[in-house]
């Protein structure tokens, strides 16, 4: 594996061959499971029972937006737009590259994702963008509301970067839903943690 850092954010890109480079794995089918934490987001792309590269991202510059944010007193309609911006710049910072394409499915792993499809899929294991898009902007009417009021929820921030960021992830996959694990295969599950 080769890292580079590009400003705060941290990429462990896998070498691989051109074949890779090009598409998924013709045998099985392809998956991406995203895991969001409080302070980074792992990305892992599957083919059928195996994983076949992995990403980590730093949420150090999307932090930075929401403090900046929060210091500016932002709305919480205003502060989700900064914070999904960031994300945005984050996830592009270094794109995946066209074979992460799950042509299978997109998993939320445990955690911050698992939570963020339930709470913006009512409950469901299933959410689409939109309704991403919907939690993540309550969410920021959330956090500016307990900036101002107090005392702080430490829950609300990371479910606010977490939503802006599998955000950005399913735009640049192209998805328009994302799945709660439920069964994830076994060589994938210590990664759901």
């Amino acid at each position: 594996m080769s890292a580079s850092t590009s400003g705060s954010v941290l990429n462990l890109i896998p070498e691989c061959s051109e074949a890779e480079r090009r598409g998924p794995p013709p045998a099985g089918r392809s998956s991406v499971v995203l895991r969001i934490g409080a302070r980074f987001t792992t990305a892992a792309r599957t083919s059928g029972d195996r994983i076949v590269a992995s990403r980590v991202v730093s949420h150090g510059a999307i932090l930075l937006a929401a403090s900046q944010a929060a210091a500016a007193g932002a709305s919480g309609a205003a502060a989700a737009r900064v914070i999904r911006s960031a994300a945005h710049q984050v996830a592009q910072a270094k794109p995946l590259a066209s074979s992460w394409r799950p042509g299978g499915r997109v998993m939320g792993a445990a955690g911050v994702a698992s939570a963020l499809v339930a709470l913006s899929a009512g409950g469901g294991s299933t959410a689409t963008l939109d309704e991403i898009r919907q939690a993540t902007d309550k969410l920021g009417i959330c956090w500016a509301e307990e900036k101002r009021t107090g005392p702080p929820q430490h829950w609300i921030q990371p479910m606010l970067v977490g939503g802006a960021m599998l955000e950005a992830l399913l735009e640049l996959l192209g998805e328009r839903e994302i799945e709660a694990e439920s069964d994830l295969p076994r060589v994938i599950a210590p990664f759901a943690g």
